[in-house]
């Protein structure tokens, strides 16, 4: 499932993600999906295309905007229909991709909120 969401995007840019998210990325035992995935939803976010680089302070004032006042629960929900639209846009509704993608949901609404609370936008969506 990794590989295949994986496909639609450069190497060098998948580095790059992954590089901003930890300098020694290779030693880390995170899923790299679930980095990516964070880094995209946050480009679904804003309207940017997947592979835009950086976010504008303007970005970041945006998403804070959008998840401003949001529970856990409402995070939740607004990324699934988040991850939905990728599926639709990006993946032909690829059903397991889709339920393999839903599984980080929790954490990137906790993460998000984690933000919300302390400002921590580029932590969250790195390029």
């Amino acid at each position: 499932m990794e590989q295949q969401f994986l496909q639609n995007f450069d190497d060098s840019y998948i580095r790059e993600i992954l590089c901003a998210y930890h300098t020694d990325y290779e030693l880390l035992l995170e899923n790299i999906c679930h980095i990516v995935l964070q880094n995209i939803i946050g480009h679904l976010i804003v309207d940017k295309p997947l592979t835009c680089k950086r976010f504008s302070p303007d970005d970041f004032a945006y998403i804070e905007n959008i998840f401003y006042q949001k529970s856990v629960a409402e995070t939740e929900c607004l990324i699934t229909k988040l991850v939905r639209l990728l599926m639709e846009r990006y993946y032909d509704n690829e059903a397991a991709l889709s339920n393999y993608l839903h599984c980080d949901i929790p954490d990137i609404a906790a993460r998000i909120q984690l933000g919300m609370r302390e400002h921590l936008w580029e932590g969250i969506f790195l390029v």
